[in-house]
């Protein structure tokens, strides 16, 4: 493996998705569903496929469901 690269501070894969963005990019999805959109052409707003926004609005929906579990 590349461990001298590793060692000299290199960082391997893809970069971690900003919560943040996610978030905005979802407020915008949602919007354009209430206005009729599809979700094909609403993610398409955003830049993402219909499987990249299911696949979002699946981990926002289990990570607050553990947390509603975790307050109980």
């Amino acid at each position: 493996m590349n461990l001298a690269a590793r060692a000299s501070g290199t960082r391997f894969g893809r970069p971690p998705v900003d919560p943040d963005q996610v978030a905005a990019k979802l407020a915008v999805v949602a919007d354009a569903r209430k206005k009729g959109r599809t979700a094909a052409d609403a993610a398409a707003l955003v830049g993402w496929s219909r499987a990249t926004l299911y696949r979002h609005q699946q981990a926002v929906q289990a990570k607050a469901e553990i947390t509603a579990a975790q307050t109980d």
